[in-house]
């Protein structure tokens, strides 16, 4: 097999010897695993690592060594300026003659066998070692790397997040020696199913997500034909639920005429293929030499100057440049907003180059490091990038302003107290950028109304799905508790009783439900009794003589009621005078013979009935009561004449809260200012006689 992996002529390449470069730099591991490939692993390490960070595989090509790759691709000069760990496989010549990675061999391309599962430990050691961030282990390699990248990738998709394949090959392209020739000659063509299925067979129970890929290809590559660049995108678009037309195109990268990158997005509009097509480039890796943050790398026999530092990208790619300084200002401003400043660190000589989001406008400091912005109604991102004044273009910097637009929520359907349990919200937003999209929370809802809430606080969520920017807003339904109340009363025959809106004037139990502007009901229940009228016998005996007509009667000692008997004198017997309505009072009369007839007699009795007399209409009788509910600021009493009459208001506990005297029919008492309950009024006449009633506040 090695003799058959010697005669590979794509990969033979005059070598540089390690000593041009030297291995100063890098750190030698001896023991990382049982390491089947035998492979040697170095590390390099930059000062000032913390926390958790990123871990880079970077494979080299046939010929070159870990030190070689390392200084040609200038990974490690990213590796310092933006904190991240590289760790750099070596292949050994005992392993191929030429020392190209056996991308190709059926053990080394398989999952937890040969050259991958040595690789594989290596990321292990360091986990074990460092603290690596899980979801920022890429690989990236050159050449035969490239091909080994894709091993790793479709073996170790778990493992993975991203990779860039330079001048690479997909997975199992070949899985001999003699096939590599044949595929590097751009001569294995599959449709993107076959590919796909090719990768997902390696992990048939792998559910997890795949990575994402970065392709650098020169047009002019002699050992590894482009066509595997299109075979590539084929592979790694289906495997990631893409089709194979480039959704953005851009011809002209980074204003460098030779760079044409074109980017392949997911079923969810996701970017998950790159592809960086170097017009005119030979084979190897393509580099911007010089010391500016976006240059880097040595050239050689395959790494070439072509104003494109490609290792730069790849890292860009998987988002391992960090800003080089901070945007300060306000991340959220209200619409329309004028006057806000943004700015960074000064540096002497440099210019800077700043946007900001559609509608937004630069009123002063285009060019410095500090400008002032007047805002639209679009969120967006702000922009600087300096340029030195050595000429060197810095890495961008970049901070997220969320324009916050109108939302304002409405109650449309309210909780009532007493009948309907649920209520509904509607979200009104205006400002951004419709089509919108809504989260509530907690009731789960996606659209602009939720209904059927219970009480409690709800808040939406609200994204204008044109900028991407969110505003939130809560809302709080309040649910009222019932508002109930019980009372007994007793009335005399003819006599009414109104609660709310309903009149009751036969004994029963009523449940009366009193409905507020607000809809939160309250329920009085009401066990309603009559008594008959009763007529009150004044027996005259012995000497009792009634001479003439125009007799008195004294109602409790009060002023007496004069004129309301009339009748020829009776000397004895009994006398039946019709005392009418006086309600159910206790009540002490007397009776005197208007004539004063000698020997007439007086007799008193205690009554506590409805008793029949013919007293005047001008009494506070037949009373009606409106009933407050909980959206009342009063209560009302009515009576059936204008009469002077006093209201007494007892709270809960018996004790007098409120004394009013009223000349009126009607009668108003402010409640405004008392807690919610229940309270008992007596309304008592000029004559004495009191009625009185249970209110529900």
């Amino acid at each position: 097999m090695n003799i058959l992996k010697s005669v590979i002529i794509l990969f033979l390449i005059t070598s540089l010897t390690a000593n041009l470069l030297g291995q100063g730099s890098l750190t030698s591991v001896s023991s990382f695993g049982t390491n089947p490939g035998s492979l040697n692993m170095y590390t390099y390490v930059p000062a000032g690592i913390s926390g958790s960070v990123s871990l880079v595989i970077a494979l080299h090509g046939c010929s070159q060594s870990a030190s070689i790759y390392a200084a040609q691709s200038g990974w490690n000069k990213l590796a310092d300026r933006h904190k991240f760990i590289m760790v750099y496989p070596e292949q050994l010549t005992a392993n191929n003659a030429s020392k190209c990675f056996n991308w190709f061999d059926p053990v080394d391309q398989s999952k937890n066998q040969g050259e991958a599962l040595s690789i594989k430990q290596m990321v292990d050691y360091m986990k074990s070692n460092y603290t690596i961030d899980n979801n920022k282990i890429f690989v990236t390699g050159l050449s035969a790397g490239a091909g080994m990248t894709s091993v790793m990738l479709a073996t170790y998709p778990e493992i993975f997040n991203k990779g860039a394949i330079i001048a690479g090959l997909p997975y199992k392209a070949a899985t001999s020696s003699i096939g590599a020739t044949s595929a590097m000659g751009g001569y294995v063509v599959k449709t993107p199913a076959q590919w796909s299925a090719i990768v997902k067979n390696e992990n048939p129970a792998y559910l997890g997500p795949f990575p994402h890929i970065a392709i650098f290809h020169g047009t002019f590559d002699l050992t590894v034909n482009i066509n595997n660049a299109n075979e590539l995108i084929k592979q790694w678009t289906d495997v990631n639920n893409a089709d194979q037309t480039a959704d953005f195109t851009n011809s002209s990268f980074g204003g460098n005429t030779s760079v044409e990158q074109t980017i392949y997005n997911d079923n969810l509009n996701n970017p998950v293929v790159y592809y960086y097509k170097i017009i005119g480039m030979g084979h190897g890796i393509s580099l911007d030499t010089g010391s500016c943050p976006r240059q880097g790398g040595v050239t050689g026999t395959y790494s070439l100057e072509k104003n494109f530092h490609s290792t730069y990208w790849a890292a860009d790619f998987f988002d391992l440049i960090t800003n080089p300084y901070s945007i300060s200002g306000s991340i959220q401003v209200t619409q329309n907003a004028n006057n806000v400043t943004y700015s960074i660190l000064n540096t002497a000589g440099s210019t800077y180059a700043w946007t900001v989001p559609s509608g937004a406008s630069i009123i002063s400091g285009q060019g410095s490091n500090s400008i002032v912005v007047n805002f639209g109604t679009s969120s967006g991102t702000i922009t600087v990038q300096e340029v030195t004044g050595a000429g060197c273009i810095n890495d961008v910097a970049s901070l997220h302003i969320n324009v916050l637009y109108n939302v304002t929520v409405s109650q449309t359907a309210v909780i009532t107290c007493h009948g309907s349990a649920t209520a509904a919200l509607s979200v009104v937003a205006t400002g951004g950028n419709s089509p919108y999209s809504y989260s509530w929370s907690p009731s789960g809802g996606t659209g602009a109304t939720a209904s059927g809430l219970t009480a409690g606080v709800y808040f939406v969520t609200v994204t204008d799905n044109a900028s991407g920017s969110v505003t939130s807003t809560s809302f709080t339904i309040n649910q009222p508790a019932l508002i109930s109340g019980n009372q007994i009363l007793t009335l005399c025959a003819g006599q009414t009783v109104t609660i709310g809106s309903h009149t009751h004037s036969t004994p029963n139990s009523y449940s009366d439900t009193l409905t507020a502007a607000n809809g939160c009901d309250s329920v009085l229940t009401t066990i309603l009794n009559f008594h008959p009228l009763t007529t009150v016998n004044l027996n005259l005996t012995g000497n009792d003589t009634l001479c003439n007509s125009g007799g008195v009667f004294v109602l409790n000692g009060g002023t007496p009621l004069n004129g309301i008997y009339s009748g020829s004198g009776v000397s004895s017997g009994s006398f039946n005078p019709v005392i009418a309505n006086l309600g159910w009072n206790i009540v002490t009369y007397s009776f005197t013979d208007g004539n004063n007839c000698a020997g007439t007699a007086k007799d008193s009795l205690y009554v506590n009935t409805c008793i029949s007399t013919g007293l005047p209409d001008n009494d506070i009788l037949n009373s009606t009561l409106v009933y407050p509910n909980p959206a009342s600021d009063a209560i009302l009493v009515s009576v059936k004449k204008a009469i002077p009459f006093e209201v007494n208001l007892y709270n809960s506990m018996g004790a007098l809260i409120l004394v009013k005297k009223f000349s009126t029919s009607l009668a108003k008492i402010d409640i405004r200012n008392l807690n919610r309950g229940i309270y008992l009024i007596k309304i008592k006449s000029e004559y004495g006689i009191v009625t009185q009633r249970i209110v529900v506040d």
